[in-house]
């Protein structure tokens, strides 16, 4: 919705980042590992003036990806990813919460000290826009970083503030539902477009 708003594109490739933690395989035991096993891949995201449309067709997108996107390489070696060709102009990453490796105030209580910068100046990201956000404090943060030879302050301010609105739109939107709608991944199938979901969903109910 923000990159519609923004600069009307009608879809954004975006390359998601995943901490690829997830319990892939129950025969493999991560418990006694320290660190994220980083996850990179490429999705396209369409936007929709209809919202309902829009939260379905990217949450039926990103649960049909193979585990979280990890193995994303030997998919794209194979030829078996959707997007393997996919040149990402956004970098996304969501970190999730946070508030319990932080203390009370949402900073680090376990030093004062500072450990420098966590990324190094001769690491400039390919893509021109990269969000890195989590929940700190009880709230929802966004760290946007861009390329300044590309976008002026004041047009990534316009796109933030887009990216806000966005946000407590579709927020606005979910709380005002009365009803949960149902797609067709949360039954366990992938084959089945929404349209006959509900068709299904009406015949039965």
């Amino acid at each position: 919705m923000a990159v519609k708003q923004w600069n009307r594109q009608n879809c954004v490739a975006v390359e998601m980042e995943g901490h690829g933690r997830e319990e892939l395989h129950k025969a493999v035991d991560i418990s006694r590992t320290v660190g994220w096993f980083a996850s990179i891949y490429p999705i396209v995201l369409e936007t929709s003036i209809d919202i309902e449309e829009m939260i379905i067709k990217t949450k039926e997108m990103l649960r049909r990806i193979p585990h979280h996107g990890v193995g994303y390489g030997v998919a794209k070696h194979l030829g078996q990813y959707e997007w393997a060709n996919v040149e990402a102009d956004l970098c996304f990453n969501y970190l999730g919460h946070l508030d319990h490796e932080l203390g009370a105030n949402g900073r680090i209580a376990a030093s004062n000290l500072s450990c420098g910068s966590s990324i190094p100046r001769e690491n400039i990201s390919k893509q021109s826009i990269t969000m890195n956000g989590s929940i700190t404090g009880g709230k929802l943060r966004f760290d946007v970083a861009y390329n300044r030879g590309r976008y002026s302050r004041q047009s990534m301010g316009q796109f933030c503030q887009r990216y806000i609105e966005s946000i407590k739109t579709i927020v606005q939107y979910c709380i005002s539902q009365e009803k949960v709608v149902k797609t067709a991944s949360d039954y366990g199938i992938f084959d089945v477009s929404q349209d006959v979901l509900k068709e299904l969903n009406d015949m039965f109910n």
